[in-house]
């Protein structure tokens, strides 16, 4: 404060001032609105690689010479694949993901605010459409677990008998297509429901990459349906599996397997009878029993059930059935041959037939027996009288000699 006095007239006046000191900050500018550009989308590759985008700044009403803060709003779902620096509105996407193709487009939020007075922000936000490019096109198939043939024991198998093949690609998530089919004289056809009772598909992404697992169940009940080892009549099946948007040469893969589906009994060991001898002889009017091991499965080794064995003898030259007398030759006990005392004079070749009683029945055929049936009362040589001396020298009473006796050849 200062004080003044001075005299007018004879009077004396005072004047008293004050000061009072201040700051004043002027600023060169200050933004009154911000405005987002118009639009802005972004289309990123999906196959692994990182691919940028930069966000326009947005518009300041007045123009001022300092950056605003960028805030970006990323969705949940795209959380894992893109990331933004707010500093260089730099944002980064990578996928190899097929899903986010498929899905899209998604949308990302971006707010500038100034930095100088918060209040004031972009309004509305800008909202930056993102978008995935497939790479399916090159999208490749390749099988990784094969199916292999194998026999289905019909009436045997524990429920169903599950195979898997797998499919894998190159890609992840792109979209696909399984078709499951039976080849009949190598024409494509619906798979028989009578052999496949149900398909399971699932896929997986171990590193990144589409896991196609088909499971195949298996159930033949239908015993009409054993093929009773017969090639031809195997079923073959083939899945496929192929990448849909995929214009490779390798786009598709398919596996193929075989099921010779047969009763539990086909593939036994079985065998045969054995005769004690190989050889009879015997004249008519006589009986005989020849002795012959029983014939034998392995399937009683493995518990299953084939049936017991039925018995037949059989002429040698016999095909499709028996033609032996049974007055003449009969089966004693599945254990002996009966050889009756009215087979006529002759020669005879017999062999057992041994047939497992369930399922297949499979037949085996023993060695031969010869039977060589003679009449005793027919010589067709004899020999000559063998004497050296028939000439009796007298020594008393009585004397004798001998001679050979005739033989004789049948």
């Amino acid at each position: 404060m200062a004080t003044l006095t001075s005299q007018i007239g004879g009077l004396t006046y005072t004047n008293v001032t004050t000061s009072t000191t201040f700051t004043i900050a002027i600023t060169d500018c200050v933004v009154l609105s911000i405005d987002a550009p118009v639009d802005f989308s972004f289309e990123a590759p999906v196959d692994g690689s990182d691919y940028s985008f930069t966000i326009p700044r947005f518009t300041q009403t007045p123009t001022c010479d300092y950056d605003l803060d960028y805030t970006f709003e990323i969705p949940t779902e795209l959380a894992d694949i893109v990331t933004c620096v707010e500093a260089t509105r730099v944002c980064t996407v990578n996928t190899d993901d097929h899903d986010f193709y498929l899905n899209g487009p998604y949308s990302l939020s971006v707010v500038a605010t100034d930095p100088n007075d918060p209040a004031v922000s972009s309004e509305p936000a800008l909202d930056v459409e993102i978008d995935f490019k497939s790479t399916c096109e090159n999208d490749r198939f390749s099988v990784s677990q094969q199916i292999a043939d194998f026999k289905y024991y019909i009436g045997l198998e524990s429920g169903t008998r599950t195979e898997t093949a797998v499919f894998t690609s190159t890609k992840k998530n792109c979209p696909y297509s399984v078709t499951l089919e039976q080849l009949v004289g190598g024409v494509a056809q619906p798979y028989n429901a009578q052999v496949i009772s149900a398909v399971t598909e699932n896929e997986t992404f171990p590193n990144d990459l589409s896991v196609i697992s088909i499971a195949v169940d298996h159930l033949v009940e239908n015993f009409a349906l054993d093929t009773e080892g017969d090639a031809a009549a195997r079923s073959v099946f083939r899945i496929t599996v192929c990448s849909s948007e995929s214009t490779h040469g390798d786009a598709c893969a398919s596996e193929e397997w075989k099921v010779d589906h047969v009763d539990q009994c086909w593939d036994q060991t079985v065998t045969a009878a054995d005769f004690l001898n190989s050889r009879l002889d015997m004249f008519v009017g006589d009986n005989y029993q020849e002795g012959f091991t029983g014939a034998s499965s392995s399937s009683d080794n493995i518990s299953r059930d084939c049936g017991a064995f039925t018995y037949e003898i059989w002429n040698e030259s016999d095909t499709t059935a028996s033609s032996v007398n049974s007055a003449l030759f009969s089966l004693v006990a599945s254990s002996q041959v009966d050889v009756s005392a009215s087979v006529p004079e002759g020669e005879y070749r017999l062999q057992v037939r041994a047939q497992e009683g369930k399922y297949h029945k499979t037949a085996v055929f023993s060695d031969v027996l010869a039977v060589f049936v003679l009449d005793g009362c027919k010589v067709s040589a004899f020999s000559g009288l063998a004497t050296t001396d028939l000439a009796v020298t007298a020594k008393g009473p009585s004397d004798s000699n001998t001679f050979a006796v005739p033989s004789e050849t049948y």
